[in-house]
Parts: structure tokens; sequence; C-alpha cells
């Protein structure tokens, strides 16, 4: 007995959650060379976690009945945060170093 699995078009997909093909670089323009700042990596962690948060309550109060979207929404907010949080301590540590530095 063999089960077939549809792959999900981008309309099968509640709650904002696209496939990896489909996100942008955060914060790179197509002609810019420097990477994303850290402010537009914030902005992102906080449409994550709204995304996150409305998928929460969506279930909470019944309108929402799938809970693997749900989860997978608050799993992208988890790991986003965890990012934002190495990305900080990289850069606060990198300053650091620069203001060991004697001149």
């Amino acid at each position: 007995m063999s089960m077939h699995i549809a792959p999900q078009g981008a309309a099968d997909r509640p709650l904002g959650v696209r496939q990896v093909a489909d996100l942008p670089i955060v914060g790179q323009d197509q002609d810019s060379h420097a990477g994303p700042s850290f402010a537009t990596l914030l902005e992102s962690l906080g449409q994550a976690s709204g995304t996150a948060d409305r998928g929460v309550e969506d279930l909470a109060t019944g309108e929402e009945k799938d809970l693997h979207d749900v989860v997978l929404a608050v799993e992208m907010e988890s790991m986003s945060f965890e990012l934002a949080v190495q990305i900080r301590n990289h850069l606060v540590d990198g300053w650091n170093e620069i203001f060991r530095m004697s001149v």
C-alpha cells in the first residue's frame, strides 16, 4: 500500500508559510553588494513573530484548523530569534575586539 503525497501550492500554505526558494534575501537589493542590515533582520523577526502570534491566536479561537502550520510558524519565529541573538553576539564581540585594540 503506497501513499501519494501531493506537493502543496502557494494557495495551500496558510499563515504566510513559503517555500525556501520563494524567500527573498532579507535586506539585500539586487544591485547592492552589501549584506542585509541588522535593522532589516529585526524587522523580519517582527514579521515572523506577528505571523506566529496570529497563528496561535487563530488556533485558540478555532479559526485555524491545521496545527502543523501553526507549529511551523512558531518554530520559524523561534529560529529567527535565535539567529538574531547570535548575530548580535557576534557584533558585540567584534566591537569589543575593536575597542581593545591599541592605536
